[in-house]
């Protein structure tokens, strides 16, 4: 079975919804990261109907999937628009539509239509992974999660996304993240590491040659500890300093 018909294989009334994915390398290598980007390589999918009101949301969804993996991009977004708009998806059919709206919007240049739909993916995953830590709900439901956590590699996804935003963020405010007093606000050297790759401080050519340096704690503002990135891009001549603190 094609990884594509076992995706849409998993779609019931219930909306119990999982995502295949196999193991990947430890992230965040420059692989990795790919990978997270798309929830499966783009096919090439049969045609399908045209997209029609009055649908189920676990259709609209499967469609957007479908169209989606197709490289039909603008249908794509109709699709989970629609589905995100029947309000029947449960927290694993939102993350999913809205992670793949984000992706959609981001490749037809959409970019602040893509960070709406990113935040909205970060509210819902984030309550995804405060469901399986608290264990509250029964325990069949409880299972569910904790499988669409795994298959979907939610808490990459979710950190991967995190990050976008303070990058996008940090491309509009030129002073964000440049200066002690307004750091990046992500902890710990994974994370901002990550940043610097998504935010891409070097020229395109230069960017995986560069030399990156921490220094931890390297400024107390406000009883807050802020760390210091130092980047030396090598076609420049002088470095770039960004600054990181936790939330």
């Amino acid at each position: 079975m094609s990884r594509i018909a076992l995706l849409l294989s998993l779609f019931c009334m219930g909306m119990t919804i999982g995502c295949a994915s196999q193991a990947g390398p430890s992230p965040f290598n420059r692989g990795y990261i790919a990978s997270l980007k798309t929830m499966q390589p783009n096919l090439v999918s049969p045609p399908v109907e045209p997209i029609r009101d009055g649908g189920r949301a676990s259709d609209y969804l499967a469609l957007g999937l479908t169209f989606y993996n197709g490289n039909q991009k603008l249908e794509a977004v109709e699709a989970f628009n629609k589905a995100l708009a029947t309000g029947d998806l449960n927290n694993q059919g939102r993350a999913l539509a809205y992670w793949h709206l984000f992706l959609s919007y981001r490749d037809e240049n959409a970019s602040s239509h893509g960070a709406d739909a990113l935040s909205s993916f970060v509210t819902v995953a984030s309550l995804l992974m405060q469901q399986a830590q608290d264990g509250v709900d029964g325990e069949d439901l409880l299972e569910h999660v904790k499988v669409f956590i795994e298959r979907f590699d939610l808490r990459d996804r979710l950190l991967l996304a995190e990050v976008t935003l303070e990058a996008i963020w940090a491309h509009k405010d030129s002073q964000y993240g440049r200066t002690p007093t307004r750091p990046v606000l992500l902890p710990g050297a994974r994370a901002q590491r990550l940043f610097l790759h998504v935010f891409k401080p070097c020229a395109a050519a230069t960017q995986e040659s560069a030399n990156v340096r921490f220094s931890r704690a390297a400024y107390m503002i406000h009883d807050r500890s802020v760390d210091e990135a130092t980047v030396e891009c090598p076609d420049e001549s002088s470095a770039k300093s960004f600054y990181f603190s936790a939330k």
